[in-house]
């Protein structure tokens, strides 16, 4: 399943890929949204390509049928999330790996500026290989994802003063 959001920042590209290329802003975004149980896998930084790789434990928060509730078991999964972005054309990508759940999490990401901030496009990618209720799993992480976006995207908004 396809599924695209796009995130206005008040800031210019430079200030916001400033913040995404730095390790400090993903761990203190997770702290800043509850979530201190994560560990920071891998990392690195030339200057012109970035790279973070954390584990993470994730509740699902959105209301789930029946079928994705079982499969689920309670609705908090522990996910591996890699951020990778290339500094020159302001764009990147993100893997999410399940534990335990043969479904592929991948994104396509950019910014660009307009006005006076700038546009983070997220074109997502969802894939859930499970018979019979694969498109539902589907459905309920992608509902997942608008749930958490925006609060990310408060998070992240609120740690740019940092940057700038």
């Amino acid at each position: 399943m396809k599924h695209q959001i796009k995130v206005r920042f008040p800031a210019n590209s430079d200030v916001v890929l400033k913040a995404f290329t730095d390790k400090d802003f993903h761990t203190g975004k997770l702290e800043q949204m509850d979530c201190p149980d994560y560990e920071v896998l891998g990392h690195s930084y030339d200057g012109k390509d970035f790279q973070v790789k954390i584990s993470r434990k994730v509740p699902i928060t959105v209301s789930m049928p029946g079928p994705v509730k079982k499969l689920l078991g309670g609705g908090e999964l522990t996910i591996v999330h890699e951020d990778c972005w290339n500094v020159a054309s302001k764009t990147g990508h993100v893997n999410l790996d399940i534990k335990g759940m043969p479904v592929r999490m991948a994104c396509a990401l950019s910014l660009v500026d307009e006005g006076d901030g700038c546009v983070y496009t997220y074109d997502w990618e969802v894939t859930a290989k499970v018979p019979l209720i694969g498109k539902l799993l589907e459905k309920t992480l992608v509902a997942d994802l608008n749930e958490k976006i925006p609060l990310e995207t408060e998070v992240g908004i609120a740690l740019l003063a940092n940057y700038q």
